[in-house]
């Protein structure tokens, strides 16, 4: 089949858009930033947040796909925390999540995987759609309204659109979560994240 790399974050949304692709018969391959935190844990390792790496890597491993962890800490801090920290200093509220979406995931990434992995597609457990209107790809809701984060990733250029695949557009959270648990992933019941990547539990302001 043809090959995707699947933007694993180590959590339950990315792992099961692994999984359906999977059964949908495409060449899987994991990959995961390394990125810098701005309040690090005892786990972390110099180069970025290691549980995360970690997490995406054990998942990767017990669902039999290669797994590559990509070290973007300079680029991160150039498109993401460092105006996150502008921003505030000037008074205006970021939003990091859409940055690193333009910029890192599907921009960085999205080309090391083209040119390093050879996959022409990424993946991501995000909740949107990209649907095509006369011959054109757009970025669309999830159908799953409570869930939906077209937000914050309606900064990818259009022409980015045709080669990003988002296997849970169509599903609810519960869903995925059945799913996971069918392919015994561990992460199948864990709590959502929702805290500031970079900044872990931390408070960053």
């Amino acid at each position: 089949g043809r090959r995707v790399a699947v933007l694993m974050s180590g959590g339950v949304d990315s792992a099961t858009s692994a999984v359906l692709l999977l059964r949908q018969g495409y060449d899987v391959v994991g990959l995961t930033m390394r990125i810098p935190r701005c309040i690090p844990d005892e786990s972390d390792s110099e180069t970025g947040a290691g549980p995360a790496v970690e997490g995406a890597r054990s998942l990767a491993r017990l669902l039999g796909i290669p797994h590559v962890a990509l070290d973007v800490a300079d680029e991160f801090r150039a498109f993401v925390t460092d105006p996150f920290r502008g921003f505030y200093a000037s008074g205006r509220t970021p939003n990091p999540c859409s940055d690193c979406n333009a910029r890192v995931k599907f921009g960085l990434l999205m080309d090391y995987a083209e040119r390093e992995l050879g996959s022409p597609l990424v993946a991501t457990g995000h909740y949107a759609r990209i649907l095509t209107a006369r011959g054109e790809c757009l970025l669309a809701r999830a159908d799953d309204r409570s869930r939906d984060q077209s937000y914050f990733l309606a900064g990818i250029p259009r022409e980015r659109l045709e080669r990003i695949l988002f296997p849970l557009g169509g599903r609810s959270k519960n869903e995925a979560r059945a799913l996971a648990a069918e392919a015994r992933l561990p992460v199948a019941t864990a709590a959502d994240s929702m805290e500031i990547c970079f900044a872990g539990q931390g408070d960053y302001r």
